[in-house]
């Protein structure tokens, strides 16, 4: 699984502040509440609205993830495996 450019997945811009991230992120996550069931793709987008907030709350992740992603322009998505096995635990 490859993380989604944070700031594209949350719409907002980089210079946010903390308030615009959780209004950001709960409009996001909301949107899932709810809901009888969940589809791959649901469960994919929920994943990733939960690692771009996870990361653009943290000011130390949120500044290794610019240094990365900034670095990559190219490359709109970033392999992270130290959030997604370490932090998240997924299944």
């Amino acid at each position: 699984m490859k993380i989604e450019n944070c700031y594209e997945t949350l719409d907002i811009s980089t210079n946010f502040s903390q308030e615009e991230l959780e209004e950001a992120y709960k409009l996001k996550i909301n949107k899932y509440n709810n809901l009888p069931f969940f589809t791959d793709v649901m469960k994919y987008e929920i994943k990733q609205i939960k690692i771009a907030y996870h990361i653009l709350s943290s000011e130390k992740l949120k500044n290794n993830y610019n240094k990365k992603f900034l670095n990559n322009s190219d490359d709109k998505k970033i392999d992270n495996n130290y959030i997604l096995n370490r932090l998240f635990q997924f299944s």
